[in-house]
């Protein structure tokens, strides 16, 4: 009489008792091997935020919590991050939770956002899905749908689909398991946030999509009838599917992994305003998504270039970003916005240079949606159909309004 059980699989002919107790042992395993990945977390972020707290006072961290975190709904969880920060051991973890509060804080209260000619604060069910799929390069696209359509056709083609045969697979492969678990719980949130700013806040799950996608082209490229051939016929069969037969394969990938490479060599260096070719590159990317995805104010020094080659001795300016106007321009500079009015009305026969950040142009001219509202004087009127003469990098649209 044979065995229902090998090791750590059972036969699909065994009791349901045995394969219920099978299922819930793997289960176990499972299980425990997260709460192992946990500590090990725990660990790794305990050694980074006590480097990150070193010369930060005690007293300071707590005073820091408790005003970052005034108007945090669950008490309970800033209580803990309080708790741990009062002691010298789990100060570092206090730190960790304090941060991670803050963007739950930060997420739920969402943002103002540009996205295909509309603006609300309250986010887009569609917003990450469609930036990924502007952001990202056309050529790693196709490898996706690739191993996309070759990890379902395995599926389809596979004998045993039952839930017991899952939890093998995902016991046989936890590391893929995990990855495509953190994957979809990140996006998933993400899509429900209504903090709608860039593409980037969905980077950290880039990594186990890159690894996901090319375990399955490696697999579609390497598809061999042997792999341990035993004889010379097999071994001249094997050959053929190495060398000859998956050569196809092979100029395929390159070529995609070519066209990931020179895309990237050509938007450099304005890697932040990059978009791939669905909407004609990084030149035409703000008029779909800024904030983030084009326009962080990375292009301001390219402005002072722009400024001196020309030898512009005053520009008015509306600036998102971070950096110092007035450092770069000096008494060049002078700030203005669209409630302001046009400019030419104070020029006094001067050259009128004006120039604007994309995120705020583009924020002032979409349409208003879910209950969200631009004042007239804020919409900047006065620009719209004006064409720029010229833009710093991609993000900062420079007009000369006395020419026009």
């Amino acid at each position: 009489m044979g065995s229902y059980c090998h090791r750590d699989h059972v036969n699909e002919h065994a009791p349901k008792s045995k394969i219920i107790v099978h299922f819930l042992r793997q289960s176990v395993k499972m299980i425990s091997r997260l709460i192992i990945i946990g500590l090990i977390a725990g660990v790794v972020v305990w050694v980074v935020y006590a480097f990150n707290i070193w010369n930060y006072p005690a007293e300071r961290q707590l005073s820091d919590l408790d005003h970052n975190l005034a108007t945090f709904g669950k008490r309970y969880l800033v209580d803990t991050a309080r708790v741990l920060s009062e002691h010298s051991i789990t100060r570092p973890l206090g730190q960790y939770l304090h941060g991670l509060l803050m963007v739950i804080q930060l997420a739920a209260g969402g943002n103002t956002a540009y996205f295909f000619g509309e603006v609300t604060n309250v986010g887009w069910t569609w917003y990450f899905p469609v930036a990924y799929l502007l952001k990202e390069p056309l050529g790693f696209h196709l490898l996706t749908l690739l191993a996309l359509i070759y990890a379902l056709l395995s599926i389809w083609r596979s004998h045993d689909k039952s839930p017991g045969a899952a939890v093998e697979w995902m016991r046989d492969n936890f590391v893929l398991t995990a990855s495509i678990a953190f994957v979809a719980i990140y996006w998933w949130q993400s899509i429900r946030s209504p903090l709608n700013i860039g593409v980037r806040h969905v980077i950290p799950t880039f990594p186990f999509v890159y690894l996901l996608v090319s375990r399955e082209i490696i697999k579609w490229a390497q598809k061999y009838s042997y792999a341990d051939p035993q004889n010379i016929r097999e071994w001249l069969v094997a050959l053929y599917e190495k060398y000859i037969r998956a050569m196809p394969k092979y100029a395929f990938i390159f070529l995609l992994l070519f066209w990931v490479a020179i895309s990237a060599l050509l938007t450099f260096p304005n890697y932040i305003s990059y978009y791939n070719e669905l909407v004609g590159g990084p030149k035409n990317g703000y008029k779909y998504i800024v904030d983030s995805n084009y326009d962080w104010g990375q292009d301001l020094y390219r402005l002072t270039d722009f400024i001196a080659e020309n030898k512009i001795k005053k520009i008015r300016l509306d600036y998102f970003g971070g950096s110092s106007p007035e450092f770069y321009l000096g008494k060049k500079y002078e700030q203005w916005w669209s409630a302001k009015g046009h400019p030419l009305r104070q020029a006094q026969g001067e050259p009128v240079w004006y120039a604007v950040s994309s995120n705020h142009l583009m924020g002032a001219q979409g349409a208003p949606v879910s209950g969200y509202s631009i004042k007239q004087e804020d919409s900047y009127s006065w620009l719209k159909g004006v064409e720029p003469v010229a833009r710093a990098g991609y993000s900062i649209f420079i007009y000369n309004l006395s020419a026009q």
